[in-house]
């Protein structure tokens, strides 16, 4: 599944993305805003990809340009409530203070009853800065 807007395109993580996200999001870059900072192994990540591949859940890699920049997600998909956690991270600190990085906020993804579709969110102008939660 592919969704594109904003010149951005959103690809549904695959089994062949997830090294390229685990060595991004051990990081220290990346790994020091999450709860679980520890190191994740090859197998821990098999493990969780396994875990997240279904339908309440949408893990996307970010391309930009051709190049792929990071990761968003819509997890624990509530289809009743029609409600989900989400998170974002860049691991190209080129594009932290980008229209990119805007476009991506206004690229917010809300699961209807029948498909995913992107859609236009009014956010607050703030948002994560440089890997940081203003």
């Amino acid at each position: 599944m592919k969704l594109s807007k904003y010149g951005i395109v959103l690809d549904r993580l695959r089994q062949e993305d997830i090294e390229l996200v685990r060595s991004w999001r051990n990081s220290p870059m990346i790994s020091q805003f999450m709860e679980f900072r520890e190191q994740i192994t090859p197998e821990m990540q098999k493990e969780w990809f396994k875990s997240v591949d279904n339908i309440e859940n949408f893990y996307f890699v970010v391309v930009y340009q051709g190049k792929k920049i990071g990761l968003i997600n819509s997890s624990n998909v509530q289809w009743a409530t029609v409600s989900s956690e989400g998170g974002i991270f860049l691991w190209d600190e080129a594009y932290y203070e980008t229209l990119c990085r805007s476009g991506l906020h206004f690229a917010c993804l809300k699961p209807p009853t029948t498909s995913w579709e992107p859609v236009n969110h009014t956010l607050k102008p703030s948002g994560i800065t440089k890997g940081r939660r203003s």
